[in-house]
């Protein structure tokens, strides 16, 4: 081997590092993956990993050398990603009482308008535009003034495309 090389869980360098070897150490080759790319090493009585090949200098046949499957590659998994949210409190009122508006989980910087509208889609009010540097969590107040006994619509609708709506029905 020449240099420093890292002896790892499995034959790609996205698995975690299990050793490092210096330059000159002779360590006991045991298999090679498909492609000869990487070899398996013995690195302690029971104790195997994966070293790159291009680091290492066989003093034997590659061919005698078994071939190995190396442990599948781990597949990256995302975070999930909450559901972006209109969340309206309470959600039955009368007129002229204090309701809560509060939009969470949309991206970061994401301009968001708050529209109440009707069953049917026509608006009714633009009650503002929030912006959230961190796109978490934004909240405002509204009073309903000119509005029927009914159940309406409260959309928030980003500029980035994010939309969510919650439910408002006036009681009378």
């Amino acid at each position: 081997m020449e240099n420093m090389a890292n002896v790892r869980a499995g034959a790609d360098p996205i698995f975690p590092s299990l050793a490092s070897f210096a330059s000159g150490l002779r360590l006991e080759v045991i298999g090679r993956n498909s492609d000869n790319s990487w070899f398996l090493v013995k690195i302690a009585p029971q104790t195997t990993g994966w070293i790159v090949a291009e680091v290492v200098q066989l003093d034997q046949e590659l061919t005698s050398l078994p071939e190995v499957a190396p442990p599948p590659t781990p597949i990256a998994t995302s975070t999930p990603v909450a559901p972006p949210q209109v969340i309206v409190s309470p959600s039955s009122a009368v007129v002229r009482s204090y309701i809560s508006i509060t939009v969470r989980n949309f991206k970061p910087r994401e301009v968001v308008t708050i529209q109440v509208l009707t069953e049917s889609g026509g608006l009714i009010e633009t009650l503002g535009v929030v912006a959230n540097d961190e796109g978490t969590k934004s909240d405002g107040f509204w009073t309903p003034s000119n509005m029927r006994k009914g159940t309406y619509r409260v959309v928030a609708r980003g500029d980035m495309g994010t939309v969510a709506s919650a439910t408002l029905t006036i009681t009378k």
